[in-house]
C-alpha cells in the first residue's frame, strides 16, 4: 500500500536496556483497557504460577538490566527440529549487539576474521569471546550448559561480577539452562545477574504458537485469528485437512514451537480433495517426518490466506512494567518463500496510517498483558493483513516471536 500519513510520534525512553530505545508509535492505552488486560494476565498467572519464576529471583537471578557488563549468547538449539549443524552458524550474530567489555559466548572454531571486521571496520567494539569446546557442546546440546562445565570461564564471569557489582545475560532464546548458568554466576560472585529475556516458562508458552493464538483470543477476540485447529493425534490432523481442504486452496500444518519455515508444511488443497482418510495420512506422516518431525503433539493446522497484502513485524521492547508500557520501536513487512511460507528477509513498512494505527494498538495490548505477567525484553509480534471490500484491512495475529531474531539484531 502506499503511504499518505505523517511520522509517528518519536519518544526518546528512558528505560533499563542494553542500548538507547526509540519508540515509535501511534497507540497508547486508555486506563479502563489496562484495567481489564491487567485482569486477563492475573487470571493466566494464577492459573500457571510456574510462568512467574520467583524461585530465580531468590536466588539471585532476575529479568532485568542494569548497566554492568553483558554477556551475550545466540543459541538456537532449544528451538523445535533445530540441529547442531543448522544451529551453530547463528552463534556469531549476537556480536553484533555486544561491545567494549562484554561477552561472547561462542562454540569452537572461532571466527577471527569477522570479529576483526565487526571491530575495525564497523566499529562495534571489542568484547570477549568465550569459547567453548565443540565436543562440550556437541554433548550438552546447549551453549549455557556447557559454560557450567568450564570453571575458568565460570571464574571469568564472575570475576567481572564482583568488580562491577552485577552482570547482564542477553540471551538469543530464554531456557532454563540460560538461567542455571545466571544462577551459578550469581552465587560464585555474591552478586545479583539480571537476564534480559522473560523467565524460561513464559518464554517457551509466548514462543508456542498455540498459546499465542488463545492469548490472543482472549485480549483481542476470535475475528483476530486465522481459521485454524490444534490436532494431538494424527486422526485429527487428518480430520482438520480434509475439512480445511474442502472450503480452501491452501493448507498449511505448523509444529507450534518451530521457528522460521523449519515446521512448516504446506499444501494445495486440490491434492488432498477426494482422497481417502488414510492416503492423506500418509502424505501428512511423510512430510512430517521429511522435516524431522519427532512425534511431538499437539499439532498447528491452518488455512494459507491467498488475499494477504502485507506481513507486518512488529518489534517491541518491554521494560519492566514499573518503567511503563511496552515500546513499539518499528514495523517491518516481512517476505516469505512460495514453497513452504519460510522467512525471507524484511524491510521497514509502508502502511497506510489506520492501519498501522490498528496494528500498532492490538500489538500493544498483547505485549501489555505478556508484560503484567512478568516479560521482560525483546518481543516481536507477527501479522498478516488481509484485503477487505473496506478501507482498512483485516488483522490476523499469527504468532510471537518472543526471542531476538533477523529483525530484531540488525535493527
Amino acid at each position: 500500500m502506499t503511504a499518505h500519513h505523517p511520522p509517528p510520534r518519536t519518544i526518546r525512553c528512558g528505560v533499563d536496556a542494553p542500548w538507547p530505545i526509540v519508540a515509535r508509535q501511534y497507540a497508547r492505552l486508555s486506563p479502563w483497557r489496562k484495567q481489564h488486560l491487567d485482569g486477563l494476565a492475573k487470571g493466566r498467572l494464577d492459573a500457571q504460577p510456574v510462568l512467574k519464576g520467583d524461585w530465580f529471583r531468590r536466588e539471585g537471578a532476575a529479568p532485568g538490566w542494569t548497566p554492568a557488563p553483558t554477556l551475550y549468547l545466540e543459541d538456537h538449539r532449544a528451538i523445535q527440529l533445530s540441529t547442531e549443524e543448522s544451529a551453530r552458524p547463528f552463534e556469531y550474530r549476537s556480536l553484533g549487539l555486544a561491545g567494549d567489555g562484554d561477552f561472547l559466548l561462542v562454540s569452537a572454531p572461532r571466527h577471527r576474521a569477522f570479529e576483526t571486521y565487526m571491530r575495525e571496520t564497523v566499529g562495534l567494539g571489542a568484547p570477549h569471546i568465550l569459547e567453548l569446546p565443540a565436543l562440550s557442546v556437541w554433548k550438552t546440546r546447549r551453549l549455557a550448559k556447557a559454560c557450567l562445565l568450564h570453571p575458568d570461564f565460570l571464574d571469568a564471569l564472575a570475576e567481572t561480577t564482583r568488580r562491577f557489582g552485577a552482570l547482564n545475560i542477553v540471551p538469543f532464546y530464554s531456557t532454563g539452562d540460560t538461567w542455571l548458568l545466571a544462577l551459578e554466576i550469581a552465587r560464585r560472585a555474591r552478586r545479583p545477574v539480571r537476564v534480559a529475556a522473560p523467565t524460561p516458562a513464559l518464554s517457551a508458552h509466548a514462543n508456542n504458537k498455540l498459546w499465542f493464538a488463545d492469548l490472543v483470543r482472549a485480549v483481542i477476540g476470535e475475528r483476530a485469528l486465522p481459521k485454524s485447529a490444534q490436532a494431538h493425534n494424527l486422526t485429527q490432523a487428518v480430520a482438520s485437512l480434509r475439512r480445511f481442504a474442502a472450503r480452501s486452496q491452501t493448507m498449511i500444518v505448523k509444529l507450534p514451537s518451530s521457528a522460521g519455515s523449519m515446521g512448516n508444511l504446506k499444501w494445495a488443497s486440490r491434492d488432498l480433495r477426494g482422497l481417502p482418510a488414510g492416503a492423506v495420512r500418509d502424505m501428512l506422516l511423510e512430510g512430517l517426518e521429511a522435516i524431522g518431525w519427532r512425534q511431538e503433539f499437539p499439532l498447528l493446522l491452518s488455512v494459507w490466506e491467498d488475499d494477504v497484502i502485507a506481513s507486518p513485524s512488529i518489534q517491541i521492547w518491554t521494560p519492566q512494567d514499573k518503567q511503563g508500557e511496552p515500546l513499539i520501536e518499528g514495523t517491518f513487512v516481512q517476505h516469505f518463500s512460495e514453497d513452504d511460507g519460510g522467512f525471507a528477509g524484511a524491510e521497514a513498512a509502508d502502511l497506510e496510517t489506520p492501519a498501522l494505527a490498528r496494528l500498532h494498538e492490538e500489538a500493544l495490548q498483547i505485549a501489555y498483558v505478556l508484560q503484567r505477567m512478568g516479560y521482560f525484553g525483546r518481543l516481536s509480534l507477527d501479522a498478516i493483513l488481509l484485503a477487505q471490500r473496506s478501507a482498512n484491512p483485516a488483522i490476523r495475529w499469527i504468532e510471537a516471536n518472543a526471542r531476538w531474531g533477523g529483525v530484531s539484531i540488525p535493527m
